[in-house]
């Protein structure tokens, strides 16, 4: 009676045993269903690509990185956010200076992009000359565009330089 009482207990502890892990199998199977639909797995994929810069956005901006120290410019203090409409916008302070700092803005399509930057740095088309005194939009092409603003009242500090970094980090990148 012993030996049968011994390998009940073993049965059931087995038993008991076997069901917890498997209900603890199905909650961690769940939570990665609802992380699927609730768009949390997405979210935490493109973040994890973000900082790994695998990308197209990453090769990019260490192209532009590279091109900007090769004329003594050192792009700091990097911030990333998200548009509402899917555009990705990369800001950095110019030699760790707040007062001028480069804006990178990449659309999912060059027409949204041409929609957009008008209406950010524009103003629709009114006021020019007012417009021009705030911020520079220096190169556009494609789904990319380039901004270099500066609360400096002589922007010519680093336009020149700022211009043809541009220019090279998008020539090489779409050849």
């Amino acid at each position: 009676m012993p030996r049968r009482w011994t390998l009940i207990m073993i049965t059931t502890l087995f038993a008991l045993t076997a069901a917890s892990g498997c209900g603890a199998g199905a909650k961690q199977i769940a939570a990665r269903e609802m992380d699927k639909y609730s768009m949390k797995s997405a979210r935490e994929g493109n973040l994890r690509q973000r900082n790994s810069g695998v990308t197209l956005n990453g090769p990019f901006l260490k192209t532009l990185k590279e091109e900007c120290r090769k004329r003594g410019i050192t792009l700091t203090h990097e911030t990333y956010s998200e548009g509402f409409e899917g555009n990705l916008s990369y800001s950095y302070f110019i030699n760790g200076s707040a007062k001028d700092y480069v804006i990178v803005h990449i659309y999912p399509s060059e027409q949204e992009r041409t929609r957009q930057i008008p209406e950010l740095y524009r103003g629709k088309g009114q006021n020019k000359a007012l417009e021009q005194e705030e911020t520079t939009v220096i190169s556009e092409r494609g789904k990319t565009a380039l901004v270099y603003t500066s609360s400096r009242t002589d922007k010519s500090n680093y336009s020149y330089e700022i211009k043809a970094a541009f220019e090279q980090a998008l020539d090489r990148m779409t050849r």
